[in-house]
């Protein structure tokens, strides 16, 4: 298992922390809760979205850690430097 802390700000391409100092974990959240996903994965997305919101933190295996990967990655929505900056969380991810 991988536990992964997205409570990290979302920082700008100067380094500095957005202006309305949001953390990572609270932006992906909104992404997963508002997913389009059906059946068992709308599921998944809707526990992990609660889990991240609330605690910052996931812990997945190696097949839902590359799940997270794959949305984050094939989002439309999240801009190249969001999807970035998820994607540095996911590799800080530490093992269990």
């Amino acid at each position: 298992m991988t536990k992964i802390n997205f409570k990290v700000p979302f920082t700008g391409l100067d380094g500095k922390p957005s202006s309305n100092d949001e953390n990572l974990s609270i932006i992906l959240a909104n992404f997963l809760a508002t997913s389009d996903a059906t059946g068992t994965q709308a599921i998944k997305f809707g526990d992990w979205a609660e889990k991240v919101f609330n605690e910052g933190v996931l812990e997945v295996d190696n097949t839902d850690k590359d799940v997270v990967k794959s949305f984050i990655l094939d989002h439309k929505q999240m801009t190249a430097w969001l999807k970035k900056k998820l994607v540095d969380c996911l590799s800080e991810g530490k093992s269990k």
